[in-house]
């Protein structure tokens, strides 16, 4: 595991949920019927099974306008194929697969506490090797990747002293008497000063789950295509699009609440 000890770190940070993932090319041999045999390599650790709609095809695109939808017919012999969650006995850890998709989720839960990047990504690219194996082993193609995404999902509470609305410094609030609020922007990532991906950043008002209290959701996503197809380049652009995610985290959300979550300072004074 690489270390990032340059980067600001927070001992107790609001952090709710954590998505690493990536697309890939659909293996030409794949058919739905596999999916029995993959979830039985990961049923010891994640024991529950849930079946959800697929997730369809999504790449960044850049310098071009989006495409209109395009309503696509297919003939029914080819199926619908979903896409499986497998998921842990505490529900805080998910692995989501189909035939062109590996994601896995950290959520949190009543007590459990966030385990950190080093080891969810760890354990994502253990999740890559043991599905792109099988696939290798039965000669039914490899997993070649075309996109990879990160997602932080951060639910900010109010403290006795200080709102919720007080935690993001990118609107001033106090040009507002705000009931609630949503905002979303996008922010081109670039390499070699080409476009490469692009961070999306969402911020909204909502409610907790299972209490109702009121809180501020701020979600940070980086996503984009790696250098190549193999795990290594997953690998490099996740670590970059991590280092990303939590600078501009800090830069968005206000010193008051860092003390509140803890702020830890990295190497490099940041």
């Amino acid at each position: 595991m690489k270390s990032a000890s340059h980067l600001p770190k927070f001992s107790d940070p609001p952090l709710d949920e954590v998505v690493i993932g990536v697309q890939f090319k659909k293996p030409e041999g794949y058919h739905q019927l596999y999916a029995a045999d993959v979830w039985r390599l990961f049923q010891s650790e994640y024991p529950n099974l849930q079946i959800h709609p697929p997730l369809a095809p999504r790449f960044e695109t850049f310098g071009v306008s989006a495409p209109e939808p395009v309503i696509a017919f297919e003939p029914a012999e080819s199926g619908i194929h979903d896409r499986f969650w497998f998921l842990s006995e505490d529900d805080s850890e998910l692995v989501q697969f189909q035939e062109d998709r590996l994601i896995s989720n950290w959520r949190r839960r009543t007590d459990n506490e966030y385990p950190h990047f080093e080891s969810l990504s760890e354990r994502f690219y253990n999740h890559f090797k043991i599905v792109d194996s099988y696939l290798i082993d039965n000669n039914l193609g490899r997993i070649e990747v075309n996109q990879a995404e990160l997602s932080y999902i951060n639910v900010i509470e109010s403290s006795d002293s200080l709102s919720y609305f007080d935690s993001i410094n990118f609107i001033n609030m106090e040009l507002f008497e705000l009931e609630g609020f949503s905002f979303r922007g996008g922010e081109l990532i670039y390499a070699n000063d080409k476009p490469v991906g692009r961070m999306v950043i969402e911020a909204g008002s909502g409610a907790k789950r299972l209490t109702g209290k009121p809180v501020l959701r701020l979600s940070l996503t980086v996503r984009g295509a790696p250098v190549g197809p193999t795990l290594s380049d997953v690998e490099e652009f996740l670590e970059f699009g991590r280092e990303l995610v939590v600078r501009k985290f800090v830069e968005l959300t206000a010193d008051s609440f860092h003390r509140v979550w803890g702020r830890m300072e990295g190497d490099d004074g940041a």
